[in-house]
């Protein structure tokens, strides 16, 4: 990310334009369009995403699998690059797979689960697939 003041832009592009660096025909509408393009790069984007261009559905429960694990929790919130889970669990060991999403985990014998305390992230991009679920979600340890 770049990290400049406020106001520090301005003073580059004006050495830049004494020094010759910038030609006298350059506009001033190209500066603006450069500060713009500086506020953007420097914004946080950390605002849930308030659009629907995603296919997820906030509000429903959800098993999810990264490259290396299984999660499920309630979609709370989705970001450009994370989602946020409630009342979410690591599945350690969801044995049939199948069997676990149809039944559900209450019906399955030697599932391993491990709920989380506080809400979780994931980032999008460790994301295999993901589907809703019926079943309540887990919240204790077994």
């Amino acid at each position: 990310m770049i990290n400049a003041p406020k106001g520090l832009i301005s003073f580059i592009l004006w050495g830049s334009y004494k020094k010759g660096n910038i030609k006298k025909g350059f506009k001033m509408n190209k500066i603006n369009e450069l500060k713009e393009l500086l506020r953007l790069l420097n914004s946080d984007n950390k605002k849930p995403e308030q659009n629907n261009d995603h296919p997820f559905e906030i509000g429903e429960n959800y098993f999810i699998r990264t490259v290396t694990m299984n999660h499920t929790g309630k979609l709370v919130a989705v970001y450009e690059k994370e989602l946020v889970l409630e009342s979410a669990a690591w599945i350690a060991d969801s044995k049939r797979f199948s069997d676990f999403l149809l039944k559900g985990w209450k019906h399955h014998s030697g599932v391993e689960i491990e709920p989380f305390s506080k809400k979780v992230i994931i980032g999008r991009g460790a994301i295999i697939d993901m589907t809703i679920i019926d079943d309540e979600l887990p919240t204790k340890q077994q």
